[in-house]
């Protein structure tokens, strides 16, 4: 199997879980991140996630600050929001690897420092 392919269901399955955590963890305590609620790591990641989105989409070859839509809302508005950044990401990530050679693909590199973070 292409090992881009594999990449990008990785970042799937991570997405989808962090969907679905992220209804439900809002006010959980994170162990691994002191003072951090379950609600500022999908923040966090979200915010992360329109940054990627906006370097792929770009094709930018250093950081870039996604505006307004990396800004979490308040509520319970933020899991509709986590999953609207998980989706423009895949889709990002998809398109980048569908225009160029394996070599070339931001796809590759960005799923990789994702995975890495892991």
């Amino acid at each position: 199997m292409d090992r881009s392919l594999d990449f990008l269901q990785s970042i799937r399955t991570s997405t989808s879980e962090l969907c679905s955590l992220s209804t439900s963890t809002n006010d959980a305590i994170v162990s691994d991140c002191p003072g951090w609620l379950g609600r500022d790591v999908v923040a966090h990641l979200g915010r992360v996630y329109a940054s990627v989105t906006a370097i792929v989409e770009s094709r930018a070859s250093g950081p870039v600050d996604p505006g307004e839509i990396g800004v979490a809302p308040s509520g319970s508005g933020i899991h509709e929001w986590i999953a609207e950044r998980c989706a423009d990401l895949l889709s990002a990530l998809g398109r980048s690897e569908e225009h160029t050679s394996e070599l070339q693909s931001p796809c590759n590199l960005v799923c990789r420092l994702l995975l890495e973070k892991k």
